[in-house]
């Protein structure tokens, strides 16, 4: 978890708007550029932590205590840029074995996690995963042009 934190490069971040109202910002969209080993390096730690962490409590935000929220992650290959997947998070408030930890309980989001190069394609928020790879394929179809015009292709 340390390495994949110490990931660090700069990021382009906007907010897409989901309904054209300008009142509730919808998915977050995420350009990461960074060297082609260090974006499979993060592809792979993602795919490791979730495998070795699947599900976490939190009880604390920094110092601030706050009331037991449960978060569940799974990942799911997709056939994108070099390398792609979804990732799905379900989140219930209470500890592991509160009632609302029901596998078909908690809200879910899904964000699609693409990989072009040494671009990180982060686009998330989703409320199902066939919006996330529908959306993902578009941002990675509108990446991959904006990429080759940069370099002369």
């Amino acid at each position: 978890m340390t390495d994949l934190y110490r990931t660090q490069a700069p990021r382009v971040v906007r907010w897409t708007d989901s309904d054209g109202s300008g009142d509730d910002p919808g998915p977050r969209e995420a350009l990461v550029p960074m060297s082609r080993d260090q974006a499979a390096h993060y592809v792979a730690l993602k795919w490791e932590l979730t495998a070795a962490c699947p599900q976490t409590t939190v009880t604390a935000v920094g110092f601030k205590a706050i009331p037991a929220e449960t978060v569940r992650f799974a990942l799911t290959k997709a056939q994108l840029g070099d390398e792609a997947f979804v990732q799905e998070e379900t989140t219930w408030n209470g500890g592991p074995t509160a009632p609302s930890a029901s596998p078909d309980a908690g809200e879910r989001a899904y964000t699609m996690f693409v990989r072009v190069g040494g671009v990180l394609i982060i686009y998330g928020d989703f409320p199902s995963k066939a919006a996330a790879v529908a959306a993902g394929t578009k941002a990675t179809a509108h990446a991959r042009d904006v990429l080759l015009k940069a370099v002369g292709g």
